[in-house]
């Protein structure tokens, strides 16, 4: 309980810091958003150009697709990186020395940055929906189940992204293996196409790695495309890919931080 005060009172401190600075996030957001619209204006015209519809997603479909992606891709976007600058800083040495994990530190510096950055997103949103008429048939099942899918999304990346920045405790190549993790990305999580749209064998990849839970699947669940069985599916693998990447996250400090104190960190 105090761990969790903890993360509230720097959520407060991470909100004023983030505020004072919200120019500077909002261009780098602008930043994150501009693989999403370009590929919403390349499909959007390519449906348009095959007779209204690419694979079952007419350019209404597209631009909703697309629409939710900046969306979702903000509010599960996970820290990168952490680990290597502290350990080769020496920041890690100071953070141990506090009553609290990092990690509730990093997770109230996140949600933070998030609050501030989604209220310059929404507006965004809002100029591309008027601009490519987006055509979604919500529901109040779907929205209803979508919050909590959203929020197993957001955990799960979290969790496997900080995870993997343990690495850093082993090899100074970190942001090599990093790069592979964001190529993959890029192809399973469906930023690149669909994954309706993509070739059988990497659509069989997608349901066995993580990436398709975390982007893919709660936007075609908000988009009406999914059936029950493929909503408790996709719940579930993301229930089960929280689990590991929790164990993994244990299990990889205790032998990370072992490690970095045997060498005098």
């Amino acid at each position: 309980m105090d761990n969790w005060r903890v993360t509230l009172a720097q959520f407060r401190i991470a909100l004023a810091v983030n505020f004072q600075y919200r120019f500077n996030n909002i261009i780098w957001m602008l930043g994150l958003m501009v693989d999403p619209v370009v590929y919403l204006a390349v499909w959007s015209a390519v449906a348009k150009m095959q007779g209204g519809s690419v694979g079952g997603y007419s350019a209404g479909e597209f631009a909703s697709y697309y629409i939710l992606l900046t969306l979702v891709r903000h509010i599960t976007a996970a820290p990168m990186g952490l680990h290597e600058r502290r350990i080769v800083t020496g920041e890690l040495s100071a953070l141990l020395l506090r009553p609290v994990h990092p990690v509730y530190l990093d997770i109230a510096d996140d949600l933070a940055y998030k609050t501030i950055t989604l209220l310059g997103l929404i507006p965004l949103a809002i100029l591309l929906i008027v601009a490519f008429e987006p055509s979604i048939n919500l529901t109040w099942s779907s929205a209803l189940l979508f919050v909590p899918t959203i929020l197993l999304a957001a955990a799960m990346r979290f969790t496997l992204q900080y995870t993997l920045g343990m690495i850093a405790f082993w090899t100074t190549r970190f942001m090599s293996i990093f790069q592979v993790y964001l190529v993959a990305q890029i192809f399973f999580a469906g930023r690149l196409a669909p994954l309706d749209l993509m070739p059988e064998p990497l659509r069989a990849i997608s349901y066995l790695l993580p990436f398709r839970w975390v982007e893919f699947h709660p936007i075609e669940m908000l988009l009406g495309r999914l059936s029950s069985a493929e909503i408790a599916q996709g719940l579930a693998a993301q229930v089960c890919w929280l689990l590991v990447a929790y164990g993994a996250f244990w299990w990889l400090w205790r032998a990370g931080i072992k490690r970095y104190s045997a060498v005098g960190g």
